[in-house]
């Protein structure tokens, strides 16, 4: 098991670090469009600003979703069934995403329907973290749950184990509801106005304290979880 969790904490941060440097040249090519693009919607910058916002919100997903399929292999394994199948669904669905994403982004294109690919990409992202959510509180919990009685004639530091999963089970959840939120409340701004940008408030402004709030602030909690903490030396008397 110790085996395992060194490689989900090993591609958690590998995922993280191509979340946030996706992240970084949606914004570097976000800045470089004339501010006047988006407020058309036969303007080909709104598909561009759905294509470099949806390309790290996916890589995000992804992220969690590893999460996710950790707890459930763990605990498939304390019951003795067999969970290379998970990992199978974990690749199958993740492809599956991403192909969905490049057919309905070459297809916008072509048919010049440029918020289109915005307003899948809320849709669809609504529904897999609202999934992902739910499928992260059962095993994790579950998980926790599943330890507890046998934790101390198991393995040493039970306590912090059973603690940690609780923890990246509770911060985990909270991220992807944060996420599922967003995408519900663009959605329905996307009715009224481009972009899924709220009134009142400059849009690079909006997306900066959406990125602390939904990114940043979750990733370094995320990240402080799942990093191995040096043991303390003991003194020999």
């Amino acid at each position: 098991a110790s085996g395992a969790g060194w490689e989900m904490r090993r591609w958690f941060h590998i995922l993280i670090v191509l979340s946030t440097l996706a992240r970084l040249i949606g914004l570097i090519v976000e800045l470089s469009l004339p501010p006047f693009a988006l407020e058309s919607s036969a303007s080909i910058s709104c598909w561009i600003v759905g294509l470099v916002h949806g390309v790290p919100d996916f890589l995000y997903l992804t992220t969690f979703s590893l999460v996710v399929t950790f707890f459930a292999r763990v605990y498939l394994t304390t019951l003795g069934t067999p969970s290379e199948t998970m990992r199978t669904i974990f690749v199958t669905a993740n492809c599956g995403m991403y192909i969905s994403f490049i057919v309905v982004a070459v297809i916008t294109l072509v048919t010049k329907s440029y918020v289109s690919l915005r307003v899948f990409t809320f849709a669809f992202l609504a529904a897999a973290y609202a999934l992902a959510m739910i499928l992260l509180m059962v095993f994790g919990l579950k998980l926790a749950a599943r330890l507890q009685p046998r934790a101390e004639s198991s393995f040493p530091d039970s306590d912090k184990i059973i603690k940690r999963v609780v923890a990246m089970t509770a911060i985990s959840s909270f991220v992807l509801f944060l996420h599922f939120l967003h995408c519900i409340v663009a959605l329905a701004v996307l009715n009224h106005r481009k972009q899924g940008y709220p009134g009142g408030i400059n849009r690079y402004t909006f997306d900066a304290l959406m990125y602390v709030l939904l990114d940043l602030l979750p990733t370094a909690m995320a990240m402080y979880v799942t990093t191995r903490k040096p043991e303390p030396v003991r003194e020999e008397v």
